[in-house]
């Protein structure tokens, strides 16, 4: 795991914009966390810090999303390729599902085919896996999609082609994910959790279907 932080680390490095989302969701998670209490690594115990830090993550994020964000592509250039969702359906409940769909162009190698979970009042995105793509047979699936949440919970699945900047962002969420998760059972703080993101400028939506959360 530290060997693939590493790597994507240094290509964070490269963007602008992955640089200040990764500073940003670190600096909120440590203030929201209290530090790193596992072992007492670096402990915030310090409400005023804890605070200063959480406004400090969120102001970076917000600075990379509004400044270096701007020059995101329009829907115009999703429309070419003719990718679409074509199960689950539009309302179905589902909880960890395939995603399917179609696809009339191929896409630059540059870029990857995701799943979105996105959260409907707020636009917010989780990265939930990537399609593999037949080009011959014009379709595509996603294995085990977790689209989240508690029973009867709304939620949307996009369908976004993501380039070089959001991949490095994703990887470096996919990564550091289950670490948080791992600090939250530690310290037995249950609402410490990475923020879902925000768009970068190379994510293009292409297609977008809403579902509801299944009971089991």
């Amino acid at each position: 795991m530290w060997d693939a932080l590493t790597e994507i680390a240094s290509r964070v490095v490269e963007s602008a914009q992955g640089l200040l989302i990764v500073l940003g969701v670190t600096v909120l998670v440590l203030g929201l966390a209290g530090g790193i209490t596992y072992k007492e690594i670096f402990p915030i115990p310090q409400t005023e810090w804890r605070a200063l830090g959480t406004a400090a993550g969120l102001l970076l994020v917000f600075i990379s999303v509004a400044f270096l964000g701007r020059s995101s592509p329009t829907i115009s250039s999703a429309a070419r390729y003719g990718i679409k969702i074509t199960a689950p359906g539009e309302g179905n409940h589902v909880g960890i599902t395939n995603v399917e769909g179609t696809i009339k162009r191929k896409f630059s190698v540059e870029y990857a085919l995701y799943m979105i979970r996105i959260y409907p009042d707020s636009n917010r995105l989780v990265p939930m896996g990537v399609a593999d793509v037949n080009y011959k047979t014009g379709a595509w699936r996603a294995i085990g999609c977790n689209i989240g949440g508690r029973p009867g919970n709304a939620r949307i699945i996009g369908a976004y082609l993501v380039g070089p900047s959001g991949r490095v962002l994703f990887d470096y969420y996919n990564q550091v994910e289950p670490l948080v998760r791992m600090l939250r059972n530690d310290a037995q703080k249950p609402d410490v959790r990475l923020p879902p993101l925000t768009r970068t400028a190379d994510m293009i939506e292409c297609d977008r279907v809403g579902v509801i959360r299944a009971n089991s």
